[in-house]
């Protein structure tokens, strides 16, 4: 066996929302598992209790070690969503998300559980929000917070 055959990496993938692991990453994620490395899913704004099982499934299926969801906001993610369940809870409303979620609490949140992990890796979204995406350049921004400031510190 090869030094690089034994050598697993602690590898967290943080995205916005529950899919954006398999939408945006699951081809990589299986690839990271397969190769033995220890993937844990941090997911800042998974929706509701349906979307957040989805999300555990589908993590379940890539083969992901751990999936944690931070709920940094709730609210329906999408109009039709708000439509069915508006009848069920009147505070339920569709909210801007995480690109209003002020970066500090964003920092905050993500730099807690990624000392607590301590990973070799952090994946996350482009600079951009991969295709414009207001919550998923928030994300990226938090995240790069936080690991300046490890580098920083190192």
């Amino acid at each position: 066996m090869t030094d690089s055959e034994s050598q697993t990496s602690k590898i967290l993938v943080v995205f916005a929302h529950a899919y954006d692991e398999t939408l945006l990453a699951g081809g990589l994620i299986v690839k990271l598992v397969s190769d033995g490395n220890n993937v844990t899913v941090l997911c800042l704004a998974p929706g509701d209790d349906d979307r957040t099982s989805r999300l555990h499934k589908a993590c379940e299926v890539l083969g992901v070690a751990a999936v944690e969801t931070l709920r940094c906001v709730e609210g329906a993610m999408w109009r039709d969503e708000l439509d069915e369940v508006s009848n069920a809870r009147e505070d339920f409303k569709l909210l801007p998300a995480l690109s209003v979620v002020p970066v500090d609490v964003l920092v905050s949140r993500v730099s807690g559980r990624i000392s607590e992990i301590n990973p070799d890796v952090v994946i996350t979204h482009s600079v951009h929000g991969d295709y414009g995406h207001l919550g998923h350049a928030a994300v990226y921004e938090a995240r790069s917070v936080r690991l300046r400031g490890r580098l920083a510190t190192r």
